[in-house]
């Protein structure tokens, strides 16, 4: 038993013997087959944006940080929720952008186009109990400041102000900038 399933399904696996349990357990020890339909969407070729920094010495010399993200699901989003002073698309002669090798700009994860709870319940095909479905499409953004002045959280709160704005629905996760 893997830990991803042990510990998904720690409850049903420690709750007392029923259906749900001896699905589970059929499916882990391998004497029942589930499968799933295949989602496999081609990959977009990648985009350049230009990313300005929290980092103030960077920020004087009017350098941004190039990125790379998924074109097609990354402009809606950017140009929704994350405005031009935080991120905008390469332009092919820009010459402000650097590449850093081995750092990733803050980012935030926006998941979009959610249904209300009530609206679709399914069955699992690994237990047999019902669950709510809540759908949507996720993109990452990178970001950086609107000025110079505004701090990695203000900008975070910002983006989440407007994407909540647009629908509460929608979920708004921050992933730090990072070294590598």
């Amino acid at each position: 038993m893997g830990r991803r399933h042990g510990s998904r399904y720690l409850r049903i696996l420690r709750g007392p013997s029923g259906t749900a349990k001896q699905m589970l357990l059929s499916y882990l020890d391998g004497s029942r087959e589930v499968s799933y339909p295949e989602r496999r969407v081609p990959r977009p070729d990648p985009a350049q944006v230009l990313v300005p920094t929290f980092n103030p010495d960077f920020l004087a010399e009017g350098k941004k940080l190039i990125q790379e993200v998924n074109s097609q699901r990354f402009v809606a989003p950017i140009t929704t929720y994350v405005n031009a002073a935080r991120c905008t698309l390469r332009a092919g002669g820009d010459t402000t952008g650097v590449r850093l090798r081995g750092f990733l700009a803050p980012r935030v994860s926006i998941v979009t186009g959610r249904q209300a709870q009530s609206e679709n319940r399914e069955t699992s095909k690994l237990t047999g109990q019902s669950y709510i479905k809540y759908g949507g499409q996720g993109v990452v953004v990178p970001f950086g400041p609107a000025t110079e002045t505004e701090t990695e959280m203000e900008a975070v709160a910002a983006i989440l102000n407007t994407a909540k704005a647009a629908n509460i629905r929608n979920l708004v996760s921050y992933i730090p900038g990072t070294v590598y």
